[in-house]
């Protein structure tokens, strides 16, 4: 095991620079590394031995708290600004921004199926998440189905038959 640096001594500049690189960007350790300066000769192995160093772990540690201080973000506020767009979307019949603003809540809580990702790194959804996605869901097709009978039903006084079977395509579509 390496030793962890214990020492209060400050961070060299290039050590900064590596600890805001990894606590702002999304990138490996021996790309942050890279980036701050050092050779790219065993940057794979030089990044890791600092990042078990105390003081860059603390560093790194204090960056992202000063960030997410100063953007007051916190994911239970994203979750509740999420609620209420999707809230408002319902109550406009904006289905679709509707679905988008729980998606949106699905990604900050990693409930969502990324492209990129493997069934074997998804976390489980428990069944309560189900029976929640599950409800919403067909909360969200009845109100759709139900405005389609709606505007069929206002239609027919005054529809042309292409206007009437465009109504029935967006209903069984």
């Amino acid at each position: 095991m390496i030793a962890q640096n214990t020492t209060n001594k400050p961070l060299s500049d290039r050590q900064e620079k590596f600890c805001q690189i990894k606590a702002n960007e999304d990138v490996s350790h021996s790309e942050a590394y890279r980036r701050a300066g050092y050779s790219p000769v065993g940057a794979d192995r030089n990044s890791s031995r600092l990042m078990v160093k105390d003081d860059i772990k603390a560093r790194i540690a204090d960056i992202r708290a000063e960030k997410a201080v100063e953007l007051a973000v916190t994911r239970e506020l994203q979750t509740e600004r999420y609620t209420d767009v999707a809230r408002r979307c319902r109550d406009l019949g904006d289905i679709t921004n509707e679905i988008r603003a729980y998606n949106g809540i699905d990604k900050l809580h990693g409930l969502a199926i990324d492209k990129s990702e493997t069934t074997e790194t998804m976390p489980e959804a428990t069944t309560e998440q189900l029976e929640e996605f599950h409800r919403v869901s067909q909360e969200i097709l009845a109100r759709k189905h139900l405005r389609a009978v709606n505007d069929l039903d206002s239609c027919s006084v005054g529809c042309s038959d292409s206007e009437e079977a465009a109504i029935l395509g967006q209903e069984q579509g």
